[in-house]
């Protein structure tokens, strides 16, 4: 069974950094899918490790996201974002939305890339790679790997 997300939440889960202003309700619904977890706004904690475990998962799905042309891409809107104003982020959510359509359809780009589209036919990971514990232990496991 697979379920469609768009390029921003797909994205969001591979590099770690959230492309969406409803970032945090879209990686609920992803992780949730494709571990089998009832993520809520109480789940918090478990959304790194949920997140790193279904990254692989991801990564082979859509290989054309660990792309050279893509870590280019990610580099030119690290670069795009960082010219604008930290206090406007109005501006960097416009420029954000921007770049997101021009790498969807491959226009306007810094390297010759293929056009990613928006949509993505997710698979959820095999049972028993990721397992919901402990509020307790996913914040510690979250602190100990560096993440706050």
């Amino acid at each position: 069974m697979k379920k469609t997300f768009n390029l921003e939440t797909v994205l969001s889960v591979v590099t770690g950094k959230i492309f969406s202003r409803e970032g945090e309700q879209k990686l609920f619904s992803i992780l949730s899918f494709m571990t089998g977890c009832d993520f809520t706004n109480e789940h918090r904690a478990y959304l790194i490790r949920a997140g790193r475990a279904c990254q692989p998962f991801l990564k082979v799905q859509f290989p054309q996201l660990l792309s050279l042309g893509m870590e280019c891409e990610l580099i030119r809107l690290k670069r795009g974002c960082r010219d604008i104003a930290e206090t406007d982020q109005e501006a960097r959510f416009r420029y954000l939305q921007s770049w997101l359509s021009e790498v969807a359809a491959g226009t306007e780009l810094m390297v010759d890339l293929e056009p990613l589209g928006n949509i993505f036919e997710v698979e959820p990971i095999p049972d028993g790679v990721y397992q919901m514990g402990s509020p307790a232990l996913e914040m510690f496991f979250g602190m100990a790997c560096g993440e706050k």
